[in-house]
């Protein structure tokens, strides 16, 4: 068994799952301080334990097992996506997320690594010469994109587009390829600009923030502000309180204000390692 965990640990990223777990406990420490409800905390603590559950299950797989299932859940999050569309069931103007037993989750979240991975495999297939694999992945982001921008998220589209766009790059395709990828980025952008109102105000209020509501951002300030270098302490704030969606969208003022400026500056420090080393 010692051997088994000695393999594995020699065998995995090491400074990338030790950032990964000190997320994980920082997440669960500002769910202990920003959450009222048991509830809330508890399912966070479950997400928690399920999702390191499944990093080291995972790690554990052999490649081509992983390819297999995320073959898998792409088609079952593509079938997902197309339900909620269907569905009554909306958040704020937008049908993003699919409500079991309590439970909501977030099918392009999942969408992200189980394409990343698919496309990975099959443009290393089209750059051995197999074109139909190229024109595969590219069917499929086309078709993922449409659905995701269809409930409407722009922001997950975006960041979805961006990261296969790097992949793409990384591959070495042709800068045409890479230049027709970015053009249509760009188009995607302008057209959500235009068609949807709240992607226009968010964008709008960016570069003139005098001219919309920024109720939110002007507290998240505060919070930090509050903060100062050391923070207040877990729990201990009070400006959380006054900041809508503290407990998802914003709660990274909530570690300004409780952690201080030192730990938010190694949390952001800690983001970049990560995503250098991936």
């Amino acid at each position: 068994m010692n051997n088994k965990i000695i393999n594995w640990w020699k065998n995995i990223d090491q400074i990338s799952f030790v950032i990964v777990v000190f997320f994980i406990i920082i997440g669960i420490v500002l769910s202990f301080s920003i959450n009222k409800s048991f509830s809330l905390i508890n399912r966070h603590l479950i997400y928690a334990i399920v999702s390191l559950i499944l990093i080291i299950v995972l790690s554990n797989l052999k490649i081509k097992t992983l390819r297999r299932l995320a073959f898998l859940g792409l088609i079952i999050c593509l079938l997902i996506l197309i339900t909620i569309l269907l569905l009554d069931y909306d958040v704020k103007g937008s049908k993003r997320w699919l409500k079991i037993s309590g439970f909501s989750l977030q099918p392009s979240e999942f969408v992200k690594p189980f394409f990343l991975m698919i496309s990975g495999w099959f443009l290393s297939r089209g750059i051995q010469g197999k074109k139909a694999s190229m024109y595969f992945i590219f069917s499929v982001f086309f078709i993922l994109a449409g659905l995701i921008i269809l409930q409407p998220d722009f922001g997950m589209t975006v960041l979805f587009s961006i990261s296969f766009f790097c992949q793409l790059f990384i591959a070495g395709l042709s800068l045409i390829l890479v230049s027709l990828a970015i053009l249509f980025l760009v188009g995607l952008s302008v057209t959500s600009y235009f068609a949807f109102d709240h992607v226009k105000k968010r964008i709008d209020t960016f570069f003139d923030p005098s001219g919309g509501d920024t109720y939110q951002i002007g507290w998240s300030i505060k919070a930090f502000k509050s903060g100062n270098i050391f923070g207040k302490g877990p729990g201990q704030g009070i400006l959380k309180e006054k900041i809508p969606d503290a407990n998802t969208d914003f709660i990274f003022a909530v570690a300004g204000e409780e952690l201080g400026f030192l730990v938010c500056f190694l949390i952001v420090l800690l983001i970049l390692i990560l995503v250098i080393r991936l």
